[in-house]
């Protein structure tokens, strides 16, 4: 089949686990014989993605409008002069990338996709008018997981153009000689529990916190590390010292070298709210690092109870802290669960499969004749005719 040019874009101005899909996304286009571009906002959030998009060959033009925002006139003009075959937004969350939908629409994009990268949680009817307006300017929808689409279902919004497609990442390369390790404790006894994303309340940290004094007071000397910065960090630092923990939660800000703290990690911990399929989980189990995660929509496709990691109610300090100490206080088990989990996702979480289910979508919506029957379901010729090969890429 010949290549597509495929304009990925997004109107998040904090695209960070979104971003990382994108990048994966683009890549492993690029490997398969397709041109990707990649459209994000200007703003100091999304430098690390655009940086990241130029280190890896993936066009990224930048477009800046008021406040660093995607300007839509120079969007229309760059659409219009590039002859795109597929414009894929990619919406972080359902009331985001309206505009630049229609924008693409009015450029005579021939194939508009959408994907929806966290479950509907809008209670506001203007909210379901607006989205039901946009369901008529969008060929195809896309899903990160079949739980994310259970929401938009529920809610009426799921229309009968819309597939799930799980995420799916790019295995991190081993970690390089320069990388930082994270055992710089003096006991050596320590084992490190590791959380990864933004610090802002719909994360959990705050849970994840609150946890830790029952775990210390089972005689296990456990340092928190938690990688990601953002709004709500002040407010951690605080309640860490106030529960007498503070020596033992330790701020790394944001980082470049998540591999690394994934591989010194003796459990990673992910006590979200609400996710649609979060890719940092994914890396944990490419990483073989234990799982601990909250069951919620998308974490339990990924994560099996009991077999490649443990899943707990979210909002429960109490329960963070048994399934930490469940995973901590057997070191064989823990590896077992660690190995299936690497398992599942070379089985079922490569950026690979990811990108040949999209690009079923983008066939289909080009031939709507051509069904997308994709998500676990068996797949349609479109993924069998020609050679694609398997998890082209790598990351910068």
């Amino acid at each position: 089949m010949n290549g597509l040019s495929v304009c990925l874009c997004t109107e998040s101005r904090n695209p960070s686990g979104l971003g990382r899909h994108m990048l994966d996304l683009a890549v492993t286009l690029q490997g398969h014989g397709h041109a990707p571009i990649l459209i994000s906002p200007s703003t100091d959030a999304a430098l690390e993605l655009r940086d990241l998009a130029r280190v890896a060959g993936i066009p990224n033009p930048s477009l800046p409008g008021e406040r660093g925002d995607v300007d839509h006139l120079q969007l229309a003009a760059f659409l219009t002069h590039a002859q795109v075959d597929v414009f894929h937004c990619h919406a972080g969350i359902a009331w985001e990338g309206h505009d630049c939908v229609q924008t693409a629409r009015d450029a005579g994009v021939p194939a508009v996709v959408r994907t929806e990268h966290l479950p509907w949680q809008s209670r506001d009817q203007d909210d379901r008018v607006r989205y039901l307006a946009l369901s008529s300017r969008v060929d195809r929808f896309i899903h990160v997981s079949e739980q994310v689409a259970d929401t938009f279902a529920a809610a009426a919004l799921r229309p009968e153009t819309a597939s799930v497609v799980r995420n799916g990442i790019i295995a991190a390369r081993s970690r390089t000689a320069t990388e930082v390790a994270t055992r710089f404790f003096d006991d050596p006894r320590a084992r490190t529990v590791l959380t990864v994303a933004r610090l802002t309340p719909r994360k959990g940290h705050i849970h994840l916190i609150k946890a830790l004094p029952v775990i210390l007071e089972a005689d296990v000397p456990v340092h928190l590390l938690l990688a990601g910065d953002g709004p709500q960090r002040q407010e951690l630092e605080q309640l860490s010292r106030d529960l007498g923990v503070g020596r033992n939660v330790h701020f790394l800000g944001h980082r470049r070298d998540i591999p690394a703290l994934l591989e010194d990690a003796d459990v990673f911990v992910l006590p979200s709210l609400y996710e649609g399929l979060p890719l940092v989980v994914l890396e944990a189990m490419a990483s073989k690092t234990p799982v601990v995660a909250t069951d919620i929509v998308g974490t339990g496709e990924a994560v099996i109870d009991g077999v490649t990691g443990r899943l707990v109610a979210p909002s429960d300090p109490l329960a963070l802290a048994d399934a930490i100490l469940d995973v901590l206080a057997d070191s064989s088990r823990a590896a077992r669960w660690a190995s299936a989990g690497y398992r599942r996702y070379w089985r079922e979480f490569t950026a690979d499969r990811m990108t040949r289910e999209t690009v079923a979508v983008y066939r289909a919506a080009i031939e709507p004749a051509v069904p997308a029957v994709v998500g676990g379901d068996v797949l349609t010729d479109v993924l069998t005719t020609g050679s694609e090969p398997a998890e082209a890429g790598s990351r910068g």
